[in-house]
């Protein structure tokens, strides 16, 4: 059974970390080890929750946040005694008989599957919960070395997988009646051909197919097709003119940064598309560091669009242009834009990106977003802004594709 035990990545290619300082570097372990102790909650029968955030603004376990929590760190980031294993059967236990996975689980039980207060949008669930409940089980099995767990949760996890419609290769977010397609951009109506959602279906059937293999639980087959029917799908989204990747095949054709790195770390696409969507974002971020204000990046954290594209079609409203989902930048995807740059050879360039950040949270705090000259920031002391970047630049990173 020990062939079971080794790392899972977001990476499909060699790659070496970001280069921080070691004092830089200890700073933000221990900023993901405080942030992750002080995000508990106690949910039934004392199970402790993990929430999105270490400031108590947010009261549940988002499936999402978690599963980004659990896979970009690891048992040493997680408080001594506590049973994860719990934690992720708290949400994991709660998926339906059909395979809709709770957007968030509450301390008194309660699974939401709407990614808001229920009733507040016409919309009924989010399709990214599925594949990050895939991520959360093998990321768990295998960072935990727990392949029973993998085992007990395989059907119900896999049942989630293929609940997302898909058209033509890539998850569908139907016109006529849609839901949320991918959580950080929860507020935004975006129909069609889905690339993130798409990406995590993905990423999410390549680590099953994996664990599948290793622990001889599941149907591995039906996990590597699906991963190969997306792969030869995605660059229908492809943008010749801007070389970067949309977010949909909707009418409203807007490009989408954290997507298209994303595509770049699991090595899909061409050689020539990956170094094209890397080299855009080696160009917005020397334009950055030069002291340009319109580019992606902002204190080392990314904007969701290009600059100045916003969305134009949102649930109840869309945020203030440059707030929020709507312009603001992020530092979520840093694993994944930092990803996209070290593997394709800008390793210099997320180098300094991974410090631009560091010195942002440790000067302004770690925000769920921010935008300075707006005088804007999202939820403070947010869980994955601070392990998504750990992640990216931890040692162990560049190790999680030898497998």
């Amino acid at each position: 059974m020990s062939k079971l035990f080794f790392f899972l990545s977001i990476l499909v290619f060699s790659r070496a970390a970001p280069v921080v300082s070691p004092a830089d570097f200890q700073w933000l372990n221990s900023t993901v080890r405080l942030f992750i102790e002080g995000c508990r909650l106690v949910g039934l029968d004392n199970v402790t929750l993990f929430t999105p955030d270490a400031s108590s603004s947010y009261g549940a376990q988002w499936t999402r946040d978690f599963t980004m929590a659990l896979m970009s760190t690891g048992p040493a980031s997680f408080p001594l005694g506590v049973n994860v294993s719990a934690s992720v059967a708290y949400t994991l236990d709660r998926i339906t008989p059909v395979g809709i996975v709770p957007d968030r689980v509450q301390s008194d039980g309660k699974a939401v599957y709407a990614p808001c207060t229920p009733g507040c949008w016409p919309i009924s669930l989010a399709w990214d919960n599925m594949p990050y409940a895939a991520l959360l089980l093998a990321n768990y099995a295998s960072l935990w070395q727990d392949s029973s767990f993998f085992c007990r949760y395989e059907k119900v996890v896999r049942r989630a997988l293929f609940f997302v419609p898909l058209k033509q290769g890539l998850a569908f977010n139907d016109p006529q009646s849609p839901n949320t397609s991918f959580g950080f951009e929860d507020s935004v109506v975006v129909p069609g051909r889905q690339l993130t959602v798409s990406l995590l279906m993905h990423h999410a059937a390549q680590d099953m197919a994996a664990l599948s293999h290793s622990t001889g639980c599941g149907d591995a087959e039906s996990y590597s097709a699906l991963a190969s029917v997306i792969a030869g799908s995605v660059d229908s989204l492809y943008n010749n003119a801007s070389g970067l990747f949309y977010a949909s095949d909707s009418l409203e054709l807007v490009d989408d940064i954290f997507g298209s790195a994303y595509l770049v770390t699991q090595n899909l696409s061409t050689p020539e598309r990956r170094k094209g969507v890397a080299n855009f974002l080696a160009s917005q971020w020397e334009q950055a560091a030069a002291g340009a204000e319109d580019t992606i990046f902002q204190e080392g954290q990314v904007r969701h669009l290009p600059w100045g594209v916003f969305w134009k079609k949102c649930w109840k409203g869309c945020p203030a242009p440059g707030t929020y989902q709507n312009g603001a930048f992020w530092a979520t995807p840093l694993n994944w834009v930092l990803g996209a740059l070290d593997g394709t050879g800008f390793t210099a360039t997320a180098s300094a990106i991974a410090n631009a950040t560091i010195n942002s949270f440790m000067e302004g705090g770690v925000m769920e977003c921010i935008n300075r000259p707006l005088n804007y920031h999202g939820v403070r002391d947010y869980v994955a802004s601070a392990t998504n970047l750990f992640g990216a630049i931890s040692p162990a990173a560049s190790m999680k594709d030898k497998k």
